[in-house]
């Protein structure tokens, strides 16, 4: 039963750090080995960061803190004689190791300021090398991402439909499978805007559509500034005065007998 615990415990921030990659970012699908390799080394690193942290924390103050070498030298008494001390310590410890782990797999961090600078260093140059073109990445998620170290703002999304047809929206998410099948699909947000073969420009009223990969044969992206809002994509026409109600006045009839002069 210990061992399942231990196995359990030393798991769970890898364990984070991919639920947290998956909702993120694409991945292409891994062998089972070399996902037990990033959920083990994901947990490994993890642990250490938080155990060098726990560590700093026991130099600091050490008669707050949990007696790390009591527990080594006699585990069993220890655990005995401080068992509620080490099951919240135990707990905190998890906590912090899967909160760094959760915090490691947001995309965010590596377009970060810091890490654009550390990128600059020429050890980093060195141990890392230079950027490699190739990406396991889709279109679709190197296009919508392409500003994620700015200031967000919205994605305007046009789509051409393979009848012709052109969609226009706000993008809300899309399936970021590296795999570009047919199967994925693009969900926008409207305000919506439709142009149909004949040219012919009209808002549409849904919230929100969705559009699959199997019917697009290209996808635009236009990210706006931050300050902009959503809006019609298309102004509206304004409609035709409707004609006064009273009688037409008469033409004056020397108007009329000049103009046929003229002729």
């Amino acid at each position: 039963m210990l061992g399942v615990i231990l196995f359990l415990f030393m798991l769970t921030p890898g364990l984070a750090y991919v639920l947290r990659r998956e909702r993120a970012v694409p991945e292409t699908h891994r062998s089972a080995f070399r996902e037990t390799v990033q959920v083990v080394a994901a947990s490994m690193v993890s642990l250490l960061v938080t155990g060098l942290l726990f560590a700093g924390a026991r130099a600091i103050w050490p008669t707050r803190t949990l007696n790390i070498r009591g527990l080594v030298r006699a585990p069993e008494q220890f655990f005995m004689d401080h068992h509620v001390q080490v099951g919240w310590w135990a707990v905190a410890y998890l906590a912090v190791a899967s909160l760094f782990a959760w915090l490691a797999a947001d995309p965010r961090l590596s377009k970060s300021r810091v890490a654009k600078q550390l990128a600059k260093s020429r050890i980093v140059r060195l141990a890392v090398g230079p950027p490699a073109p190739i990406t396991p990445s889709s279109a679709w998620y190197v296009a919508a991402h392409a500003f994620d170290g700015d200031e967000p703002g919205l994605i305007q999304v046009g789509a051409q439909l393979d009848d012709g047809t052109y969609v226009i929206g706000y993008l809300d998410h899309f399936n970021i499978d590296t795999g570009e099948s047919a199967d994925r699909d693009i969900l926008l947000h409207g305000p919506l805007g439709l142009v149909t073969n004949d040219g012919k420009r009209h808002n549409l009223e849904p919230m929100f559509t969705v559009i699959s990969a199997r019917r697009i044969v290209r996808v635009d992206f236009t990210h706006l500034a931050p300050s902009v809002r959503p809006a019609p994509v298309f102004a509206p026409v304004a409609p035709t005065p409707p004609p006064p109600d009273g009688p037409t006045p008469p033409r004056e009839s020397g108007k009329l007998i000049r103009w046929i002069c003229r002729r």
